[in-house]
């Protein structure tokens, strides 16, 4: 498990290069994360904006445009 701050040195990399570029494609390398990963979420996701990336704790959070799985506007 990667340390806090390895964490936000990743983002502060990815940030500059992926914030608002679409997503091209989708691929899912296990079935479980820390929780299931809904089938559905290749189609939600690809061609889609990444609108803001932050971290909630070790995790890495792509908010993207119009997601219905977007959790960090409520």
């Amino acid at each position: 498990m990667p340390e806090l701050p390895e964490v936000q040195t990743v983002i502060n990399g990815i940030k500059p290069k992926i914030f608002g570029k679409a997503i091209i494609d989708f691929k899912k390398y296990t079935q479980k994360l820390r929780y299931p990963i809904a089938s559905s979420i290749r189609k939600n996701t690809v061609g889609k904006f990444v609108k803001s990336i932050y971290r909630r704790a070790k995790y890495i959070i792509f908010e993207l445009e119009n997601n219905p799985f977007n959790c960090a506007s409520s």
